[in-house]
């Protein structure tokens, strides 16, 4: 790993915060490597990205990735909640997040704040039931019908739903929460449950994120694949100059 950063390193002192090419850095490298083959650059690009060291900005574009990792601050509420699941569902897969982390992205706040607890299917309506005993406007699996109409009415509300398989989630301690892979997505195919998101919002929101934080694509698109929205977010990523 010390080498590793070595060399990001030596290339950032090269190249600074410019954007620079493949070519730029085989050129680099035959400075001190001579024979160094162009294979061996291609695949010392591929580990530097895919570490999060170097940032894909076109193709075959690369510039040093300075972003942070993502950590969001998680609020009492979204703990306590996924604490009772965990100790009454042991055996459940679960994410708990709140909107309101979205605040950090958005160009305009928003005050209403949503819970969302994601479950494995077999057990979301358990799930469900059990928070209507503790907790108020709980949602399950609602209908576009039923959000329009009531939840986005309410200044706090918890939606319980599905959790999908093989959704990219973030630990932080011991709670399982939703990665900036899974939050992106998920804001691009659920427009109803995120309509307070969408637009020029959600462009400044994909924007914001991409800038500041380190987004692990391959992972992300993988995702939108799961969901039937690859092709859809890829378009809206180029289309957007994000």
């Amino acid at each position: 790993m010390a080498e590793t950063n070595m060399k990001i390193q030596n290339i950032r002192c090269c190249f600074g915060d410019k954007i620079f090419s493949t070519n730029d850095l085989f050129n680099f490298y035959r400075i001190e490597e001579p024979d160094i083959e162009r294979s061996l650059v291609n695949w010392r690009v591929y580990d530097f990205v895919k570490k999060g060291m170097l940032k894909r900005m076109g193709k075959g574009l690369f510039k040093i990735d300075d972003s942070e990792t993502y950590t969001p601050i998680i609020d009492d509420k979204t703990k306590k909640i996924f604490n009772e699941i965990a100790k009454n569902f042991p055996f459940l897969s679960c994410c708990c997040w709140n909107t309101s982390m979205l605040n950090a992205f958005t160009q305009h706040l928003v005050n209403k704040q949503m819970t969302l607890v994601e479950v494995d299917r077999d057990g979301v309506e358990s799930v469900a039931n059990f928070l209507k005993v503790k907790h108020k406007n709980i949602f399950f699996n609602p209908s576009k019908e039923v959000i329009d109409n009531y939840l986005h009415d309410l200044n706090e509300a918890i939606v319980v739903r599905n959790l999908v398989t093989e959704s990219p989630l973030l630990k932080v301690g011991t709670l399982n929460t939703a990665s900036l892979e899974k939050i992106l997505v998920d804001m691009f195919c659920d427009t109803a449950i995120f309509s307070f998101y969408q637009g020029n919002e959600l462009t400044h929101i994909y924007k914001n994120v991409m800038n500041e934080f380190i987004v692990n694509m391959p992972k992300m698109m993988r995702y939108a694949k799961r969901r039937g929205k690859h092709d859809e977010i890829k378009d809206f990523i180029a289309k957007n100059n994000i």
